[in-house]
C-alpha cells in the first residue's frame, strides 16, 4: 500500500478557512414611525372557508390579521421563497394591531408589501411583468394598500 502525504501548505490552507468566522446577517433595520406626511397604510385580512357558488347566507368575509407581519421592500419583487432582511431592498417589519391595520412612514417611492402564510411571503396580487404588485408613495401623501390572504378558502 502506497502512502500519500499531505502538503503542509494545503493543511494551513484548510485550517485558515475553517477557522474563519461565518458571515453574519445584516442588523434589521430600525422600526419604522407611524405619524408622519408620507407613507403607507393599510389593512391584512384572512379569508378562510368555503366560498363555492351559491356561497350560504352569512358566510364571513375577510377577517383582521392581529398581530400578522407585514413585510417592506424597496421597488418591485419576483415570488420569493424567502424574505432576505439583509437585501440592500430590505425595509422593515411592521405588525398588524388587533384589527388588521398597520401604517408606517416613507419616503416617496414605490415599494412591494408583503405579509406571510405559514412563515412564506404572501402576497396574492401580482403585475403582468411576473412581479408582485407595488405601493407607489407620493412625496406629502399616504397610499392605502389591502391584503387579502386567501389561501384557506374555496372557490
Amino acid at each position: 500500500m502506497t502512502r500519500l502525504a499531505v502538503p503542509t501548505l494545503l493543511l494551513s490552507i484548510a485550517a485558515c478557512a475553517s477557522s474563519s468566522p461565518a458571515p453574519r446577517a445584516a442588523a434589521p433595520p430600525p422600526p419604522l414611525a407611524s405619524d408622519g406626511t408620507s407613507g403607507i397604510a393599510g389593512t391584512v385580512a384572512i379569508l378562510a372557508g368555503n366560498y363555492m357558488p351559491p356561497t350560504p347566507p352569512g358566510t364571513p368575509g375577510p377577517q383582521p390579521a392581529a398581530g400578522a407581519p407585514v413585510h417592506i421592500l424597496r421597488g418591485p419583487h419576483a415570488l420569493m421563497a424567502a424574505i432576505d432582511r439583509g437585501s440592500a431592498d430590505y425595509v422593515a417589519t411592521v405588525t398588524t394591531d388587533r384589527d388588521g391595520r398597520f401604517r408606517v412612514v416613507l419616503p416617496a417611492g414605490t415599494y412591494t408589501v408583503l405579509t406571510e402564510h405559514d412563515g412564506a411571503p404572501y402576497l396574492n396580487c401580482f403585475s403582468g411583468d411576473g412581479t408582485w404588485c407595488t405601493v407607489t408613495v407620493a412625496d406629502g401623501a399616504w397610499s392605502e394598500t389591502q391584503i387579502v390572504d386567501s389561501t384557506d378558502a374555496t372557490f
